[in-house]
């Protein structure tokens, strides 16, 4: 999905692959156990050990939430100066063409990076 005026890096599911993320996240919670000081972990219970790593490292997938979705539409100008398909005699400089701007508020819970990484087939 794309705005207009966005960059590559504002498109929807396409920073990472889940694999790598998932493997990011592993290597991270591994690091950070490892730099624990060595009398805190033998001083807390195991339980609570994995309850702060849980709640640390848990990832909530994002839910949206349709019924809080807000649409704003308005008549704008929109440079078309990278647009291949149109015959433009000077490219130097910016070509505007009447158009469309479509804002949407898309209201969710949940974790962010969830709408950066590419989902898998497997």
């Amino acid at each position: 999905m794309r705005r207009h005026g966005s960059t590559p890096d504002d498109y929807l599911f396409h920073k990472a692959d889940w694999f790598a993320t998932q493997d990011a996240w592993r290597k991270e919670l591994d690091a950070s156990i490892k730099s624990m000081n060595g009398d805190e972990l033998l001083n807390t219970s195991t339980t609570d050990l994995a309850q702060y790593y849980a709640s640390k490292y848990m990832f909530e997938v994002p839910t949206i939430h349709p019924e809080e979705i807000v649409v704003d539409q308005r008549e704008t100008q929109i440079d078309v100066i990278q647009d291949r398909s149109r015959w433009i005699d000077d490219r130097s400089r910016s070509v505007f063409v009447a158009g469309t701007s479509v804002d949407v508020e898309l209201p969710f819970t949940g974790n962010k990076t969830g709408f950066e990484i590419q989902p898998t087939t497997w």
